[in-house]
């Protein structure tokens, strides 16, 4: 029975030193919520009224609450891009008409026509990805094998981010136009690589 009044006590002493430790630190805490008009100069603190019930006031303090998120898990962007071909074919109709010339012995052109069956071909650019992207030659005149022909390429090619802030983005679609002019000064009786060009994809500004 003596051990367990000892043992009460001590808790009881020990309760009141908590308290009194805690209450030292309370002028030093920069939020404390009340100032002194009890008369207790060193320990600040509000008097209590005589006619304070429970639900009466003491004091306020405003509370900030912010807003701060890690990268950690976010986002993962995806680049995906396809192209409907990586080969383009023109066909030079040549419609001028020759004479065999005896007094030569050689051909004689008498009608020197012709024309492209088409002069321009389209390369068609899909953008899956969620980030736009910009694609352009690595030369916008590619040189030529032969002389007579030039080639040129259309670009940059813009395409903006296949999200659009709904459930399910949309394919960005567009086109890079290979051009050709001029006139083949050489015949080709199969279609035969005269140029080549490269073209690069890019991260654009969203």
């Amino acid at each position: 029975m003596k051990r367990i009044l000892a043992l009460t006590l001590s808790l009881a002493m020990l309760a009141g030193l908590m308290t009194v430790s805690a209450g030292a630190t309370y002028l030093s805490d920069p939020n404390h919520l009340t100032t002194d008009n009890a008369g207790n100069t060193s320990t600040a603190g509000k008097a209590a009224g005589v006619s304070d019930t429970t639900g009466t006031e003491i004091g306020s303090k405003d509370v900030t609450v912010k807003l701060q998120t890690s990268s950690d898990g976010g986002t993962t962007h995806v680049y995906a891009v396809s192209f409907d071909t990586t080969e383009v074919t023109f066909t030079w109709s040549n419609t001028a008409t020759t004479i065999w010339n005896p007094e030569t012995l050689r051909y004689e052109t008498t009608n020197d026509a012709g024309s492209w069956a088409a002069d321009s071909q389209v390369i068609i650019v899909n953008n899956y990805s969620d980030v736009a992207i910009k694609v352009e030659a690595d030369n916008a005149t590619p040189t030529s094998s032969d002389a007579g022909v030039t080639l040129s390429v259309s670009g940059p090619l813009e395409l903006a981010s296949a999200y659009d802030n709904t459930a399910t983005g949309s394919v960005k679609t567009g086109q890079i136009t290979v051009t050709v002019t001029g006139k083949p000064e050489t015949a080709y009786p199969t279609a035969t690589q005269i140029a080549s060009f490269t073209l690069k994809v890019t991260r654009n500004s969203d």
